[in-house]
């Protein structure tokens, strides 16, 4: 039976659901940038979101696939206690699947009926307690965002919250209304960023719920309550979490640029607000420009290391303004002058590899060092050249944790450089672009993938590069112990690939028309 939700500071219509048809509803007004919170108007009839509502399946669907063509894959159900692999299956009846780890137990847990097919979802696993977190759009429609707060195994709703106050009629809105309108809309669904805390007990996600614009509000499982932690008149954005859970850092932009080309947001400032609304959010900076702001990393739990992408360049210039950003003192001076094109970040040695590709000097664009690849140590601030690395083809730079190095990706070859700065060159597939290997658990193989023409091969640390039949290859993902790799194909399959060989088998044969990047959920 649902539980009762209560609200502190502002009203939210929170509906939990554990068996029967849930109804999305409306709520009342907010925005965002800190200051005190508004007081909750009277209570509104649930009748007033109008608009075509989704069908919700009545009670989580356990929905077991049929035998799958998997040899050497155990034959076992779900598993009680996880952990999981879930992914959306974009049909007519969008479907939320879960999967062991080693990728037997393939079972439907939730379904929804589209009759438009026009809602899209993200998913946003907690590190820990066995929930996700899925956020429902629909770009072309416009009909209030959704957010789903689900538990595991049950596939069990905890919770539905609807991220807009009403129905907005977006055609008859013109001008500057429709883009004030359209903004918000984003900053709550499509732009979206829910995030967990550390310890996976809140949830912080962006809402328009008491105000004309998009606030901060957090979802506390411990008590199914739910609260707004900030008010203003921008669009909060980007929402990350503190290590020790005590912040949750945010951007305000006064613009999202939805709707306009270009690239980035009309950013405003940055806040730190703690997931208490009886304390106060903190200011940390300001910072008027078009693009985005970064944290890279967090250098213990009110510190961390961030950058700005450059918009008004359309991302030629790449990034800039490098530094440290302390809770609440704010940002100190930027450790390297100018801009870099690509950069990746090891917070357990404080080294980075910083990019600087040719083309910066051909968009004018300010630097302090010359054309090449580096290692950069954010404490000395000392830049040590990489030698005999072309810096033109890279597209991609990465840190895995998993295999010790930085990954360097675009050009004819893949290349790695250890924190020693140690270079190491292995084959790689015909135009990776930007996408960076999928890093198995132990470091030592690795997927590459273009999903343009159809290739898809694993490399190793021995100089390997197994070729896979894969045929259309979607997202990857591996098993935790690195034994199975585990991939969409064709739109149509669930495939496996068993290393060494890597020969692939059909573990969910057709009917995945557009499945979507798996999340691993912890129980």
């Amino acid at each position: 039976m649902p539980a009762t939700l209560r609200r502190a500071s502002s009203r939210l219509l929170l509906m939990l659901s554990a068996v029967s048809l849930v109804q999305l509803a409306c709520s009342v007004i907010g925005s965002t940038q800190p200051s005190s919170t508004a007081t909750p108007p009277p209570a509104e009839d649930a009748s007033a979101n109008s608009g075509p509502s989704p069908i919700v399946t009545p009670t989580p669907t356990h929905l077991e696939a049929e035998t799958p063509l998997m040899p050497g894959v155990p034959d076992r159900p779900l598993s009680e206690a996880g952990p999981w692999f879930v992914f959306m299956d974009y049909t007519v009846a969008h479907e939320l699947w879960a999967l062991n780890t080693d990728g037997s137990g393939a079972t439907m847990l939730w379904s929804l009926l589209d009759e438009q097919a026009s809602d899209s979802y993200t998913l946003w696993p907690a590190p820990s307690g066995g929930r996700i977190a899925l956020l429902q759009y629909a770009q072309g429609l416009r009909t209030a965002p959704v957010l789903r707060v689900l538990e595991l195994p049950t596939g069990k709703e905890l919770a539905v919250v609807n991220l807009l106050t009403g129905q907005t009629d977006y055609d008859s809105l013109e001008g500057e209304a429709r883009s004030a309108a359209d903004q918000v809309w984003a900053a709550v669904g499509v732009w979206n960023r829910p995030a967990w805390s550390p310890d996976g007990r809140w949830l912080a996600f962006n809402a328009a719920i008491d105000g004309p614009s998009a606030d901060v509000y957090v979802y506390d499982t411990s008590n199914d309550t739910i609260e707004r932690l900030t008010d203003g008149p921008d669009q909060s954005v980007d929402l990350a979490w503190s290590p020790d859970g005590a912040y949750i850092v945010h951007g305000v932009a006064d613009s999202l640029y939805y709707g306009y080309s270009g690239l980035g947001y009309g950013m405003i400032s940055a806040w730190a607000a703690p997931p208490d609304p009886d304390k106060p959010v903190q200011h940390l900076y300001d910072h008027v420009f078009h693009g985005y702001e970064y944290i890279l990393g967090w250098l213990g739990d009110s510190r961390y290391l961030g950058d700005s992408l450059d918009g008004d360049s359309l991302g030629n210039c790449g990034y800039s303004g490098l530094r440290t950003v302390d809770i609440p003192k704010g940002p100190g001076p930027n450790l390297l002058a100018g801009s870099y094109s690509q950069r990746a970040f090891d917070p357990e040695t404080g080294l980075m590899v910083l990019v600087l590709s040719p083309s910066l000097a051909e968009f004018d664009c300010p630097t302090s060092l010359e054309p090449g690849v580096y290692l950069f140590d954010i404490d000395s601030r000392k830049a040590s050249r990489v030698p005999d690395v072309d810096p033109e083809p890279i597209m991609s730079v990465t840190w895995s944790p998993q295999a010790g190095v930085f990954f360097l990706g675009g050009g004819s070859e893949l290349l790695t450089i250890n924190p020693a700065g140690q270079v190491a060159r292995y084959p790689s597939i015909e135009d990776l672009f930007d996408t960076a290997p999928v890093v198995a658990p132990g470091g030592d193989q690795w997927v590459l993938a273009n999903s343009f023409d159809g290739t898809m091969a694993v490399g190793t640390r021995a100089g390997e590069l197994i070729p896979i039949e894969a045929g259309q290859p979607g997202d990857a993902f591996w098993s935790l112990d690195g034994a199975w790799l585990f991939y969409f194909s064709g739109g149509l399959n669930l495939s496996a690939a068993r290393a060494p060989g890597f020969d692939s088998v059909v573990v969910l044969r057709e009917g995945l028309l557009s499945a979507g990047a798996p999340a691993l959920v912890n129980p």
